[in-house]
């Protein structure tokens, strides 16, 4: 009973019993704050120290940057003196380049974290891309074969080794072409229900169909070109379809042509 009146004697002055638990912990923080008052100058003197051999370094840094250019720029030097650069094996054809790239272009047809129809599209790329480049850049090299067959680049390679590099290159890269067409992307498409159907595929509806739109539609618009020595070559039409046919028998005055 004391102890109760006196715990309410002293809660009515705003004071608190204080039990021996609560009394140790209350020690023990007390005993970590004096501690760490005495370690604070020690930290502060250990930050003061770290940022003083910082800046110190950053100082150095700054103060020789013309020796630092210097040291690389005669280090670069020293080591092109080293390596001869007029070397053929240390050059890349830039044909043969370019034909490289294409086949990472038609790498990505290949690609199932593509989606399909822009696979599809790459295979598209890889071709228009091969087009260009027999209409620009081979065409270049076989003017090089008429001029100066004999002068060789700085890859070591005449035109004519470059042009016969370039047809080894260029058949694997039609034949990846269209085994990336039959073989993976035609099949990946029809399971998706897109189908190409093909010739002999076609039922007797579908034939005739074709044969009508061919009759209304394309046969309007095809211009026969006569090639004989009488016609000089025609201008053709970049990207154009075109089909030469060759045809044997008399013409109009009984000759043999």
């Amino acid at each position: 009973m004391t102890d109760i009146s006196e715990e309410k004697n002293l809660q009515k002055l705003g004071l608190k019993i204080i039990n021996h638990d609560e009394k140790q912990t209350m020690t023990d923080d007390i005993t970590d704050e004096i501690n760490l008052q005495k370690l604070e100058p020690h930290i502060d003197n250990d930050k003061d120290q770290a940022m003083t051999e910082i800046l110190a370094e950053i100082d150095s840094t700054i103060n020789k940057p013309s020796t630092t250019i210097k040291d690389n720029k005669q280090i670069m030097t020293n080591t092109a003196n080293e390596i001869d650069l007029q070397k053929p094996e240390l050059y890349i054809n830039r044909e043969l380049s370019l034909l490289e790239f294409n086949k990472r272009v038609l790498a990505q047809a290949k690609d199932e974290n593509v989606r399909l129809l822009e696979r599809l599209n790459y295979l598209c790329i890889s071709c228009s891309n091969l087009d260009e480049f027999f209409e620009v850049r081979v065409a270049s090299v076989i003017e090089m074969v008429a001029m100066d067959p004999d002068t060789r680049g700085i890859d070591g390679l005449t035109p004519k080794e470059q042009l016969d590099l370039i047809s080894i290159q260029t058949r694997l890269l039609i034949n990846d072409q269209y085994a990336t067409l039959n073989n993976i992307l035609l099949p990946a498409l029809k399971k998706e229900h897109i189908n190409f159907v093909r010739r002999n595929e076609w039922t007797q509806e579908q034939s005739k169909w074709l044969e009508i739109y061919f009759n209304e539609e394309v046969l309007p618009v095809l211009t026969p070109v006569g090639l004989d020595s009488a016609h000089p070559f025609p201008r053709i039409l970049n990207k154009s379809l075109n089909f030469i046919i060759s045809l044997t028998g008399k013409d109009a005055f009984g000759r043999n042509s």
